[in-house]
């Protein structure tokens, strides 16, 4: 037997079986689901997800090495991260791995046995035995090394995924908004499902009275927090929108996953950097986009077909709370979200008008938005108003559809096939009336319930980075226009 048979040998071993060691990779991989292979059991570790993608990467580098190119993997492709965790995802993740091992067995049989000792394309500043031979029994080496992660891995799962073992979970800003995430956090670590760590708040008397109230630890930083508690998996970021960057990146540096509120930041630039920061410690990273998770906004997606416009008003009484960002940023980023999620076109164009009443900032507007696929959508935000009201209404083909954020109430009125749905006739015995069933929740619990879902699970939150992105985009666009406006009547403060 020549020795790059020995060696193809070798690789076959050490991934399909009969190895002198012990279980193969595939052995190894046997029964590991979804959910398994996207767990992060050990902090700072990766997941069996990312090392099988690892393994796949190099398999296939150093089968290309052996026809003569060059080849180094980036970061971004040497540990690729994983976005869609679901089971057919994970089959053919593994499926592909097969593949191109199989794909890099059969080179190493039909590679001349007489060039092992030339050198790796690619590796002139490396030392002399750096060649052909050191390389592939480098990769044997590197799926075996590997495949002992993965074992170790496998068997600290289970516990992780088991409900015996809550999400270590904190809460930085206790202001209004977090003391709202703590409380939800109480709860389910009354169910058993978190441990509540702490509350960080730089006012040191409001974080005590939280943590007092909730049963938990006050720190002054988050510095502190992670000092003294690593174990910390996830945390809720309900500071300041100008503070989120910051935070955020001193969670996500510390293998901490983050639930931002919205708005994401402050500016694209920030949320750009957000982005960056989630992909490169591979950090589940979702943004409170709260109005996704209201019942009747939950009910209404299956519904949707191909909305052409929309009607919607958020009003509220003035509050001394989150002045500082505008109505926009405050209030209409909830509408502009949901719209977005429903009409999946790009912005075509943006009118708007605005106006500060009892802030410095913008607390009254109104916004047309027309996309590329011919849908207009028109909002009103106020923070000034003497009656709170959260709608939405929105028209498609045969169909109009009401949605009351507040009551968590939807009425759906259509014609002929469009009707879809268990519906009654009204005064109209063209039009008929629905209410699609609506299982009642409370937003914040749905939304942070997602989120602990997504770190156990390693998987895309509902409302992702990208989303958050999106969202805000569209809402400095508004501000620009609003500007843009007052400047061309001369409407100053």
């Amino acid at each position: 037997m020549s020795e790059t048979a020995r060696i193809a040998d070798q690789l076959r071993r050490a991934f399909h079986g009969d190895a002198w060691h012990g279980d193969s990779l595939l052995e190894i991989l046997d029964g590991v689901g979804a959910a398994q292979a996207a767990a992060r059991p050990i902090k700072h570790a990766h997941s069996i997800w990312e090392l099988v993608l690892h393994i796949t990467a190099w398999d296939g580098a150093v089968r290309r090495r052996l026809t003569g190119e060059a080849v180094d993997l980036p970061d971004e492709q040497n540990f690729p991260s994983v976005m869609d965790t679901s089971e057919a995802a994970w089959s053919r993740a593994v499926e592909n791995t097969k593949r191109v091992h199989t794909e890099l067995t059969e080179a190493v049989k039909a590679f001349p046995e007489e060039r092992l000792s030339e050198k790796v394309p690619g590796k002139k500043n490396e030392p002399d035995w750096y060649n052909y031979y050191y390389m592939l029994h480098g990769v044997a080496q590197h799926e075996l090394y590997h495949a002992g992660q993965i074992a170790l891995l496998k068997k600290a799962v289970e516990p992780f995924l088991s409900n015996e073992s809550p999400i270590n979970v904190a809460v930085v800003g206790v202001g209004a908004f977090g003391r709202n995430h703590a409380r939800v956090y109480r709860q389910l670590e009354q169910a058993g499902r978190v441990r509540l760590v702490g509350v960080v708040d730089p006012d040191t008397v409001r974080a005590d009275a939280v943590a007092r109230e909730f049963d938990c630890k006050a720190f002054g930083s988050i510095e502190q927090m992670l000092t003294t508690h690593s174990e910390v998996q996830a945390a809720s970021v309900a500071v300041p929108t100008v503070l989120h960057l910051d935070v955020a990146r001193k969670l996500m540096q510390s293998g901490v996953d983050v639930l931002i509120e919205k708005p994401l930041a402050s500016t694209q630039t920030e949320a750009n950097e957000m982005l960056l920061l989630s992909k490169k410690h591979k950090r589940v990273a979702q943004v409170g986009h709260l109005e996704r998770f209201n019942p009747a906004v939950r009910a209404t997606l299956p519904l949707i077909t191909q909305p052409m416009f929309f009607e919607v008003h958020r009003l509220s009484v003035f509050t001394p709370r989150a002045l500082d960002v505008d109505v926009v940023l405050d209030l209409m980023i909830h509408d502009l979200d949901i719209v977005l999620a429903f009409v999946h076109s790009p912005v075509k164009e943006i009118r708007a008008v605005g106006l500060p009443i009892l802030s410095d900032k913008v607390d009254i507007a109104n916004v047309r938005v027309e996309f590329e696929s011919g849908c207009v959508a028109n909002f009103t935000a106020s923070r000034v108003s003497t009656e709170r009201v959260r709608k939405l209404r929105l028209f498609q083909p045969g169909q109009y559809i009401s949605i009351d954020y507040g009551r968590q109430d939807v009425l759906v009125f259509s014609v002929g096939d469009a009707a879809g749905m268990a519906a009654k006739p009204s005064v109209n015995p063209q039009i008929q009336v629905g209410k699609p069933a609506i299982v009642a929740e409370e937003p914040l619990v749905a939304e942070i319930t997602s989120f602990l879902q997504c770190v156990r699970e390693r998987g895309r939150p509902v409302v992702s980075l990208e989303d958050g992105a999106h969202a805000l985009e569209l809402a400095l666009a508004i501000l620009s226009a609003i500007k843009r406006h007052a400047g061309n009547v001369g409407v100053t403060k």
